[in-house]
C-alpha cells in the first residue's frame, strides 16, 4: 500500500510539474515593431484617399495564426510553433502593413473592403503563398511571396507582379524573425514602388 501510494504521490509530482513548465502562448504583430505614428496616413480625414489596399487573399497553410517555419535541411516540409502564433489572421495584418507601408511613402492610402466597387482610387491587391520563417545556414530568416496586382477606379487591370522578399533576423528569436517578416514585406513591395508612385502621380495630374 505504501508503494501505491508512493507511485500515486510520484505520478502527481510529475503531472504537476509538466503543468508548470508548460509555455504559455505568446502572440505577435507585424504593427509590434512598427512605429505608432506611422500606422495611419495623416491625411486619410483631409481629402480622398490616393489608394485603397483590399484584404489580402492568403493561400493555404499560411492562412492560419500558427507561425509556420521552414528547417533548413528539409526544404518540402514545415512546421508549426506550438507557442508562438500571429495575434490576427494574416490576411488582416498584412493588408495593414501594406497600407502602412504606402502611406510611409507619401501615398494617401486606406483600407478597403473585398466587395469596394465605389472606391474612387487605384486599388491593390494580393494573393500571398508565402509567409514563414526560413531557417539557413546563417540564421532564421523572414520570407514572404505574394503576387500584387493594381486596377484602376473602373476595376480594369493596370499590372499584376510575383513578389518576394527574404530577409535575415538580426538573432535567433522569434521577435527578430517576426520582424524580419516585416522588413520582407517591405522589400517585396519596394520592387513596385516606383512604378506606383509614377501611377499615382499620372492619376493627380488628370
Amino acid at each position: 500500500m505504501i508503494a501505491f501510494i508512493r507511485s500515486l504521490f510520484l505520478a502527481a509530482v510529475l503531472l504537476l510539474a509538466a503543468c508548470a513548465t508548460a509555455p504559455e502562448t505568446r502572440y505577435y504583430s507585424l504593427e509590434d515593431f512598427t512605429s505608432q505614428q506611422d500606422l495611419f496616413c495623416a491625411d486619410n480625414g483631409s481629402r480622398p484617399a490616393q489608394l485603397t489596399v483590399l484584404p489580402f487573399n492568403v493561400l493555404p497553410p499560411f492562412d492560419t495564426t500558427r507561425i509556420i517555419y521552414r528547417p533548413p535541411d528539409l526544404p518540402q516540409t514545415i512546421g508549426f510553433y506550438a507557442s508562438h502564433r500571429w495575434a490576427t489572421l494574416p490576411a488582416r495584418m498584412l493588408t495593414q502593413a501594406t497600407v502602412d507601408y504606402f502611406c510611409k511613402q507619401g501615398i494617401n492610402a486606406q483600407l478597403g473592403a473585398a466587395d469596394d466597387s465605389t472606391s474612387q482610387s487605384t486599388m491593390v491587391s494580393a494573393d500571398v503563398s508565402e509567409l514563414l520563417e526560413v531557417d539557413t545556414p546563417k540564421g532564421p530568416t523572414g520570407q514572404l511571396a505574394l503576387t500584387l496586382r493594381v486596377q484602376d477606379d473602373h476595376g480594369k487591370s493596370i499590372f499584376e507582379k510575383e513578389l518576394w522578399g527574404r530577409v535575415l533576423a538580426q538573432e535567433n528569436t522569434v521577435d527578430s524573425v517576426v520582424e524580419a517578416i516585416g522588413k520582407a514585406l517591405y522589400e517585396a513591395l519596394d520592387r513596385v514602388r516606383p512604378r506606383i508612385k509614377r501611377l499615382m502621380k499620372s492619376s493627380r495630374g488628370r
